[in-house]
């Protein structure tokens, strides 16, 4: 083998670990770097992101004020004080924003099959919240000029990356891991409201039903693999007990799909 042929073989194998690198290592540094934000720069940039999606969205504030009511009512977790919305849209989607951020559409809302399976989805989107899962995925997708910013200490440009595609969040999609982990977390947190962890399934069925015969919905787009989800969350009610049927919930979800005015008086 000539030299000639060495030094191209050599510099060759430099360029593959570099390529390797930029594709493969940097998304999974910058994710891993995820971990150690501090939540209040999470909720500052998340609310910097909220603020500018909102721009292009028309707000059901009825309903919002009602489905956020409903929210605080399940007491899921109070780390970051999460605001709900209710955009008017005809999609059936939902998605978190960093920092304590849940958008749901009113075409997923009307059409929520009881309000176990409304519980189930801000479960879900609470977990997704609380395990960091949207700011992970958010620094593994634009990993390179974050990872660049993170290393320099330039906090901007971190916002400023997160801030230029903010109307691609809605469209995020989650590993397997992330979706499994933000269902089980689901879970366990309307386990511990005592609110019946079978809405999870329901929940599921329902989006999965939607995809029959269909182009997929932008939520099923962005949550994949329901077969295995519900096979996984059938695994996890094996040991549940049976809960009652909350009533109060369930009255109030009603009118939240008939998009009513709140309830007057301490429900």
């Amino acid at each position: 083998m000539s030299a000639k042929v060495k030094i191209l073989l050599f510099f060759g194998a430099i360029l593959g670990i570099l390529i390797a690198a930029y594709v493969w290592w940097v998304p999974a540094l910058a994710e891993k770097f995820a971990g150690r934000v501090p939540v209040s720069y999470e909720q500052s940039v998340g609310q910097q992101l909220y603020d500018q999606m909102r721009k292009t969205w028309e707000v059901d504030e009825a309903r919002t004020r009602l489905l956020q009511l409903f929210y605080e009512d399940l007491n899921y977790d109070r780390a970051y004080n999460t605001k709900v919305t209710v955009v008017k849209s005809p999609e059936k989607n939902a998605f978190a924003l960093p920092g304590g951020f849940i958008v749901v559409y009113t075409g997923i809302l009307e059409d929520m099959p009881s309000a176990e399976a409304l519980a189930a989805l801000l479960a879900h989107e609470t977990a997704h919240i609380t395990q960091r899962h949207t700011l992970r995925n958010i620094m593994r997708s634009m990993g390179r000029g974050m990872l660049i910013a993170l290393v320099t200490g330039n906090g901007d440009g971190v916002a400023g990356a997160i801030l230029s595609r903010a109307n691609e969040l809605k469209g995020l999609e989650y590993s397997r891991e992330l979706e499994t982990e933000a269902d089980n977390q689901g879970i366990a947190f309307m386990k511990k409201r005592k609110i019946n962890p079978v809405g999870m399934k329901a929940l599921m069925e329902f989006l999965a039903e939607e995809t029959a015969g269909s182009e997929p919905a932008a939520f099923m787009s962005t949550h994949p693999l329901f077969d295995t989800r519900i096979a996984n969350i059938d695994a996890q009610l094996k040991n549940s007990s049976e809960e009652r049927e909350d009533v109060r919930l369930n009255e109030f979800f009603k009118i939240i799909k008939a998009g009513n005015p709140a309830p007057s008086g301490d429900w």
